[in-house]
């Protein structure tokens, strides 16, 4: 019983969102060839690529300095257990040195895959408004994690 109240309720539930869906989509009768034309960009876009460009940067310099700590500290350890500390030690310090491997690598190529030669080629290819819309909705959605800058 408690079953068909249930799908009672879920199928006059789905009504008003499938209602919704049906309606037509209005189209203005007709087309401006002025609207068609790309718009031009928008001159905070430029900066905000280079923000973006620049953040990347700094987000791998800063894996790459948290990847070489743990390389450095990871080392010391096994280098000091080595000479005469516990097995714990030394396979707590190899096993930072061994962590810290992907670690780098990632900061590495998070720089080279955000470099400043990269940053004037998108910038090249969107003053001729050829970005690819995917990627320059993910690269430009403002972080609001970030405070604002003064203007």
């Amino acid at each position: 019983m408690l079953r068909r109240y249930l799908l009672a309720l879920l199928l006059l539930a789905c009504w008003p969102a499938h209602a919704q869906g049906s309606l037509p989509i209005a189209r203005p009768a007709v087309a401006d060839t002025a609207r068609l034309r790309p718009a031009a960009a928008a001159p905070d876009t430029a900066a905000a690529l280079h923000r973006y460009f620049a953040q990347r940067r700094h987000n791998g310099r800063v894996t790459l300095g948290v990847g070489g700590g743990i390389l450095v500290v990871g080392y010391t350890m096994a280098a000091v257990s080595n000479k005469g500390g516990s097995l714990p030690v030394f396979l707590v310090g190899a096993l930072g040195v061994v962590a810290s491997v992907p670690i780098l690598v990632q900061g590495a190529l998070r720089i080279a895959a955000h470099s400043q030669g990269r940053e004037r080629r998108v910038l090249r290819t969107w003053q001729q408004h050829r970005l690819p819309r995917r990627w320059a909705r993910r690269a430009l959605v403002p972080d609001y994690t970030q405070p604002p800058t003064p203007r």
